[in-house]
């Protein structure tokens, strides 16, 4: 492999720029999503609730993303997952995903615009969805290789932004699966990702 096609080590301000914009997709059924992206404060209880995989350091920053679906334009239902930030002594930064259950749906001017953290109502549970990823820098680019270790639902994935679109390929153990649809659109940073705190990171 050559110097320029060699992997490295994505800096946290090119994941978030490069990979958590705001995106809206559709299927070729006429089903409609759109994924808003925020960052998002923890209480004491909540990060009690996080169990982290063995070797994996957090880095106490968080984001909320909820996946609003509509049929015909018309809406029909949402889900709330999160990612909390971590690192290994390898020097790269991973994703670790987690369902958040019990949570009202946030109206997406909210997660858009809100100049501060969102925080979670105390009733919301956070249960890890069994998956991971990692962030890399190939060719200027960044770049998620990621595993889904559930054993109800075990695939992988590449994904990466260009040209103002997502790139999502989802390799499962049957093949590779093709996404009924276009490519999502992307449609900026959220506020408070645009200028997040991340001295500490």
């Amino acid at each position: 492999m050559s110097k320029r096609q060699q992997i490295k080590p994505a800096s946290f301000r090119n994941i978030v720029d490069d990979l958590f914009e705001n995106q809206k997709f559709h299927t070729n059924d006429n089903v409609q999503y759109k994924q808003t992206f925020s960052q998002v404060v923890l209480n004491d209880a909540q990060k009690a609730q996080i169990v982290y995989p063995i070797g994996y350091t957090p880095l106490n920053f968080f984001i909320i993303y909820q996946t609003d679906k509509y049929a015909d334009h018309t809406f029909v239902s949402y889900q709330l997952d999160m990612v909390s930030f971590v690192r290994k002594s390898d020097g790269y930064i991973y994703g670790y995903y987690f369902n958040v259950n019990d949570q009202d749906r946030f109206r997406t001017n909210i997660l858009k615009d809100s100049p501060k953290p969102i925080t979670l109502s105390d009733t919301a549970r956070i249960i890890p969805s069994q998956y991971l990823e990692v962030y890399n820098k190939i060719n200027n680019s960044t770049v998620i290789l990621s595993t889904s270790f559930n054993p109800d639902n075990i695939y992988a994935t590449i994904q990466y932004s260009y040209d103002s679109r997502y790139v999502y390929q989802q390799l499962l153990p049957s093949g590779l699966s093709i996404f009924n649809g276009d490519d999502p659109v992307l449609t900026g940073l959220s506020k408070n990702l645009r200028d997040c705190n991340i001295k500490r990171i």
